[in-house]
């Protein structure tokens, strides 16, 4: 019976005319229809997204006949979409949460689409079926690397640029043409793209393109040649673009990627890398350590009153955003309602009444001020299942020369996922921002990657009895070790959720 099952499921996805794969291709076109609205909301639009949204789900139910496809982070996204729903209730402005929560929708539906239409099966199916997966799976990267070079573009035309960090590079920013003077950010008008957002995004998109040309990502053939040159053009402009931000979490980040890809990649070079800059920063500590931190941590002039930042601005807006979490330790104070919370209840002495600080200037922080200490936990888990992954996909593929560029591929992703992580340390990217639609776009191609590497379970079980007992032990606390932290986590939800009850019921 097996058998039979795999057969059909093989011929289903093999042929492209089976109506039930063909309803599913849909879903894809009715996400990237539902993206302009739900990215740039205005007026009903966003309603019109949300229901291209749905009917992609619903022509997903009817061609599988399942509420959605199994992946390896359908836990961790629960607890998001729950603790997403639940921040609505203490949200003191639902003009700014509702824009946040159309980018989270879309974020998750991006991600299953693509798990969807580039890995439909499992492992196990025909090789025509295979090459379908893996074909999608480079139009997914394709798409990131036209990503990194329209954002470049894009950002030398329309970024607000900020000369307090770098005077040298007033000239530079003179010769750039503003083509675009006003966009409308999350928290009200801008006169431009913020530096340190199209500084954070460039740093999680780049170390694709990167990854691709020092691991030789690129196929051999006629063309190798040709997309190898783009691949440069792309990194290159995109480092270009990313050194005018002056960002420094962005500059932080893709550093600790680029490290760990030359570690990666030449052994001796990476590590001799990490030696030097940790030898460089004790020394730089060692002469002026108030002057160093002062630099890595001050406050954007930006976002302080006038006189430029420092360091006290950077722990004052952590330390708020702690006392946030303490207060609403189960819901959150609700979705991108930072500004507001701060200025109404937990005042800054340092910024100054007309700063404007739009988030906490640290994505863990931010995420548990935002959802709570459910949302945070579900936000680890759902980086910690996509480690994990990544990880199983680069380990099933080997070092077969067929699965090389694909296997370069995943390390360029997670690389890229390393450095949004970096960045959030001291800067944030908030989930449902505009460029975290990339984010999921490539979780999706990671998760896709794993399923279409081979079956690791071809490969021979350890034979001696020592090995087996070792391989028990270390499951069992794995799996011990990853239900108590998910009990936790459904326990904090839960506790959300009595919150939200008592205060609609209890008089």
């Amino acid at each position: 019976m097996n058998t039979l099952q795999d057969r059909i499921r093989e011929n289903a996805v093999a042929n492209p005319s089976t109506p039930g794969l063909g309803l599913s291709r849909a879903q894809p076109l009715l996400v990237l229809a539902a993206a302009p609205m739900l990215l740039f909301p205005r007026g009903f639009l966003p309603w019109v997204g949300l229901g291209l949204v749905l009917l992609g789900w619903l022509s997903h139910i009817l061609a599988t006949a399942k509420l959605l496809i199994r992946t390896p982070l359908n836990r961790p996204i629960l607890i998001l979409i729950l603790m997403t729903l639940a921040s609505l209730y203490p949200s003191v402005d639902l003009t700014l949460s509702l824009p946040k929560l159309y980018g989270i929708i879309l974020g998750f539906a991006v991600y299953y689409a693509t798990v969807r239409n580039v890995s439909s099966q499992p492992r196990r199916v025909s090789a025509v079926a295979k090459y379908r997966g893996q074909r999608g799976f480079w139009l997914g990267v394709g798409l990131l690397l036209v990503s990194v070079l329209a954002i470049s573009l894009v950002g030398l035309v329309g970024t607000e640029w900020s000369t307090a960090k770098l005077p040298i590079l007033e000239r530079v920013y003179n010769l750039a043409p503003r083509l675009i003077v006003g966009i409308q950010s999350s928290v009200g008008p801008r006169a431009g793209i913020h530096p340190n957002e199209l500084g954070g995004t460039l740093a999680f998109l780049l170390p694709l393109p990167m990854t691709l040309l020092v691991r030789g990502g690129v196929p051999r053939g006629p063309n190798a040649l040709l997309l190898n040159v783009i691949l440069a053009l792309v990194t290159t402009l995109g480092l270009g673009a990313l050194s005018l931000t002056a960002s420094r979490s962005a500059l932080m980040g893709l550093a600790v990627a680029t490290v760990v890809l030359l570690t990666w990649r030449w052994r001796r070079l990476g590590l001799g890398l990490l030696v030097a800059a940790l030898a460089a920063l004790g020394f730089a500590l060692s002469r002026d350590a108030p002057g160093v931190l002062e630099f890595l941590l001050r406050a954007d002039v930006s976002t302080v009153a006038s006189g430029g930042g420092t360091i006290a601005s950077r722990m004052e807006i952590w330390d708020r955003a702690r006392y946030m979490i303490e207060d609403f330790p189960f819901t959150g104070i609700g979705l991108n309602t930072f500004p507001v919370i701060l200025d109404t209840l937990y005042p800054s002495f340092l910024a100054g009444p007309d700063a404007r600080i739009p988030h906490a200037h640290n994505i863990y922080l931010q995420t548990a001020v935002d959802l709570g200490l459910g949302g945070l936990l579900g936000f680890i888990g759902l980086w910690a299942c996509v480690a994990h992954t990544g990880w199983r996909a680069y380990r099933s593929m080997g070092s077969t020369p067929e699965h090389k560029p694909m296997q370069a591929a995943v390390i360029g992703l997670l690389l890229g996922l390393l450095a949004y992580l970096t960045f959030g340390l001291t800067d944030a990217i908030t989930l449902g921002a505009k460029p975290t639609v990339l984010l999921w776009l490539m979780i999706g191609l990671i998760v896709s990657a794993e399923r279409l590497a081979p079956d690791p379970r071809s490969s021979p079980p350890p034979t001696a009895l020592d090995s087996r007992l070792l391989s028990c032990l270390v499951s069992f606390a794995r799996s011990t070790t990853r239900d108590a932290y998910w009990i936790v986590t459904f326990f904090l939800v839960a506790m959300g959720y009595l919150v939200i009850a008592l205060g609609v019921w209890v008089p």
